[in-house]
């Protein structure tokens, strides 16, 4: 899936998704006999990332955002680094690596399309609203301008990567959370808004996914 292939598809100003993000309902990571790993996947790659992926909720054009839930972040590990050709204890050490990094820290990318402004220069608050607290990123991505083709025509887009904590304060804020909302903020501008909602919570040490066959 190219990065940006979301920008066409009619996502929803407010994604509503049957499972918490720390389930992998759609991803299962299988040890075959012989000790490669392999991922067995109940959708495509391209339909799990939509799955999290959602509109501004007020519209802004076609910029959207994706939630990078624990089936994202495992599953990108292919297209990324190709993990699954890699040998086993290699890729048992990624995923693992992933699959902790993913346990202290939410991500957020949002893909902006140039449009004369973007988010990623000096005046814009990020914020991250779970439950009835507000949170700001500990760190702040930003890919150079990227072309890509639309509906529309030949487009430039920029990924934004947002990382929150998950840990505060001893408390972790997704464990009994049931949505979340980025809120991107900038003076003389109106807020844009992209909201998750989520079934019922899953602890990670229950979601490790790994099988035997």
């Amino acid at each position: 899936m190219q990065e940006g292939e979301l920008a066409d598809r009619h996502l929803p100003p407010e994604r509503e998704v049957a499972h918490h993000p720390d389930s992998l309902e759609a991803l299962s990571i299988v040890e075959q006999e012989e000790g490669q790993v392999q991922y067995e996947l109940e959708q495509s790659y391209r339909s799990m990332v939509e799955k999290w992926s959602v509109r501004c909720r007020y519209g802004c054009g076609q910029n959207y955002a994706t939630f990078r839930s624990l089936e994202v972040a495992l599953a990108s590990l292919q297209p990324e680094q190709g993990v699954l050709s890699l040998q086993p204890a290699r890729a048992r050490e990624i995923i693992q690596k992933r699959r902790t990094a993913y346990a202290s820290t939410i991500q957020i990318d949002v893909y902006w399309y140039w449009t004369g402004t973007n988010i990623s220069g000096p005046g814009y608050r990020i914020e991250l609203h779970v439950a009835d607290s507000t949170y700001h990123p500990v760190r702040k991505d930003y890919t150079p301008l990227r072309g890509t083709f639309t509906a529309g025509g030949r487009a430039l887009y920029r990924r934004n990567t947002f990382h929150f904590p998950r840990m505060v304060d001893g408390v972790d804020l997704l464990e009994n959370a049931s949505s979340a909302r980025l809120e991107i903020h900038k003076h003389g501008w109106r807020d844009f808004q992209f909201v998750w909602k989520w079934g019922k919570a899953q602890s990670l040490a229950q979601a490790d996914g790994m099988e035997k066959q």
